[in-house]
């Protein structure tokens, strides 16, 4: 089972240009640690002052926060609301080993093809 750690930050409009600046850095640096397999950066299909950050440790690990991980949720809390969990998976299909360090990032800080259709609804 992996541990994984979800953190989600709920801003205001203004503040989201803001940390979507810093984001993509420090998922650079999270990724390149040993424990990380994977680090992802999401930004909610809709609400768009929705961020996360999601962190796949490698191997087996305690179900617990990582130091810095609860160190970018403190400076994520200057900017609203956070919101810092870990999760274990339960059933992974089709997964493979990796090396450790290996970890890839995804930033996806467009908006998604749905938010923007709801957008032109309204």
């Amino acid at each position: 089972m992996q541990c994984i750690e979800f953190i989600r930050l709920r801003t205001t409009q203004p503040q989201v240009e803001r940390v979507l600046a810093e984001l993509p850095a420090i998922a650079d640096e999270f990724s390149s640690k040993q424990d990380v397999e994977t680090c992802v950066v999401v930004r909610h299909a809709r609400y768009q002052g929705d961020l996360g950050i999601m962190l796949v440790h490698t191997g087996e690990s305690t179900a617990s926060r990582t130091g810095e991980a609860s160190e970018l949720a403190e400076h994520l809390s200057s900017y609203g609301l956070v919101d810092h969990q870990v999760w274990r998976t339960v059933h992974s299909p089709g997964t493979t080993d990796r090396a450790p360090g290996r970890g890839k990032l995804t930033s996806m800080t467009e908006p998604s093809e749905y938010s923007r259709k709801e957008s032109e609804l309204n």
